[in-house]
């Protein structure tokens, strides 16, 4: 195929030197093909190549995910990072610092996604802050991280576990620094910035801060998954959203913030990238989709299905 062509020699060795199974579940082949053939046996059309043709081409638009469920939502990291441009062009709109809660954001993020999980954004409001109340798109970055680096904060979760050896709930945050540092350099799943934890942990004062804590340099792992999803590093990707298979950008705002008291660790340049909202501009500037044209393309997507 002509495309192969283009690809460099060092990818065509990693490719060849995977299995046929490995290479299938590397891009998560299975996955579309399995669910373009359920979709199709479903609608029975009578131009079968062309309703394939245009399955794929909704997934290289990153249209895929539109009213699918949480299970295919969640079921790639290209699903995934779908549904986070999805939901942040969607709701672009929406007046930044009015206050939403858990239940609001949910029932929001259901226009795209029907069941997606509440549970996510309560465990969200919960990093953010004791109240359950938060500034519009504060909440809405948050819990989309949350949900694209799931796997990551669950990882993480294990490492505490493992840590906690006395099962005290608290870990000594160095031994906390150098497990994770390992767990990333070996775990496959998607992670944020490398450097994540410098900016979490070199923030002393924002840790041992919590009641319970035995001692100053011990941490919890409520205080310490809070400084995570603070971490400007957190959102580092958000301001340059694109696809991350194909590398292609799209002119969004560059507005994505982490909540309060995540840039303690920036220098005053790095600080500057996380503007206030703003509006695309400049040839290739593509405008939000409006909220209004949400019952269009929910309409559109159950005429595909």
């Amino acid at each position: 195929p002509p495309s192969l062509s283009r690809q460099s020699s060092r990818a065509l060795r990693v490719g060849a030197e995977l299995s046929p199974q490995e290479y299938m579940e590397k891009h998560d082949l299975l996955l579309y093909l399995q669910d373009v053939t359920s979709l199709l046996l479903q609608v029975r059309t009578e131009r079968p190549i062309e309703f394939i043709a245009d399955y794929f081409s909704s997934i290289m638009a990153g249209a895929h995910v539109i009213m699918r469920d949480f299970q295919y939502v969640n079921a790639s990291e290209r699903n995934r990072w779908a549904f986070v441009r999805l939901s942040l062009e969607s709701f672009a709109e929406f007046p930044s610092d009015s206050p939403i809660t858990s239940i609001e954001l949910a029932n929001l993020l259901r226009m795209l996604c029907p069941d997606f999980p509440l549970e996510l954004v309560e465990n969200t409001a919960l990093l953010c802050g004791e109240s359950d109340e938060h500034p519009f798109h504060t909440f809405l970055d948050a819990t989309l991280m949350r949900f694209y680096y799931a796997e990551f904060f669950d990882r993480t979760a294990e490492v505490f576990s493992t840590c906690d050896t006395r099962s005290t709930g608290s870990v000594n945050r160095n031994v906390l620094l150098l497990t994770l540092r390992q767990m990333a350099r070996r775990t496959t799943c998607t992670c944020p910035p490398k450097y994540i934890f410098d900016q979490v942990f070199d923030d002393v004062s924002k840790l041992g801060s919590f009641e319970g804590i035995g001692q100053p340099s011990d941490v919890q792992l409520l205080e310490m998954q809070s400084a995570l999803l603070r971490a400007p590093a957190m959102y580092e990707k958000l301001n340059s959203i694109g696809d991350p298979m194909a590398g292609s950008l799209i002119s969004t705002p560059t507005r994505h913030k982490p909540p309060a008291g995540g840039a303690a660790n920036l220098k005053a340049d790095q600080r500057e990238a996380h503007t206030s909202p703003g509006t695309p501009t400049g040839k290739g500037a593509r405008k939000p989709t409006p909220v209004k044209q949400m019952a269009t393309m929910r309409k559109l997507s159950v005429t595909k299905r």
